[in-house]
């Protein structure tokens, strides 16, 4: 898992590696780690134009989003002349269903941001060129709202939850907390065998 992710990590510098070499100014926010403090900066680099904001984070409500890749473009918005579109690193060669969800969801963080809906959402896969895949935000969209709007929903009708223990938990950000949680209760998933 640990160089699963670090190969990730690997391949989103080298991307941004490959726009400096073209020119592009770019703005890295990847050792902020304070969510508020990394959203108010990200939000100013959006207002001050930058061509690419990198691992920056956006919120609206409850909802909150880290692009890999914020990359300006010329069309107008409440930022000015510009705007943005989200860009997504992977490591796999072929595009997943959770990739434009997760796109479409920094897409509509980013519209909430600019006041502007961007057109298009993009995957950088792994390879020698990094080669882009476009995807059109529109195409898309009534089906993350309408699964965004069950995940709410669900999540308002299930307000006393329990971490339960899964195969997803290797790579939670929320780990400490539940394995916390599970000590202090000395869960039963503790217990060997």
């Amino acid at each position: 898992l640990v160089v699963i992710q670090q190969r990730g990590l690997d391949h989103e510098q080298a991307y941004v590696e490959s726009l400096v070499s073209k020119g592009v100014s770019i703005v890295n926010l990847s050792g902020i780690k304070n969510e508020d403090e990394l959203v108010v900066e990200t939000l100013k680099a959006m207002a001050m134009g930058v061509e690419v904001v990198v691992q920056g984070a956006l919120r609206s409500d409850a909802w909150f989003g880290r692009p890999d890749i914020l990359r300006r473009i010329e069309t107008p918005s409440s930022l000015g002349e510009w705007s943005y579109e989200p860009y997504d690193c992977k490591l796999a060669r072929e595009t997943k269903a959770a990739t434009i969800l997760q796109l479409s969801h920094y897409a509509a963080l980013i519209a909430i941001a600019q006041g502007y809906e961007p057109e298009q959402m993009y995957v950088v896969p792994y390879s020698e060129d990094f080669s882009v895949e476009a995807y059109r935000v529109l195409d898309f969209a009534a089906y993350y709202r309408a699964v965004r709007l069950r995940l709410e929903k669900a999540a308002d009708e299930n307000r006393h939850t329990y971490p339960e223990p899964n195969e997803h938990c290797d790579v939670c950000r929320w780990w400490p907390d539940c394995d916390h949680q599970w000590r202090k209760e000395d869960h039963l998933s503790l217990t060997a065998g």
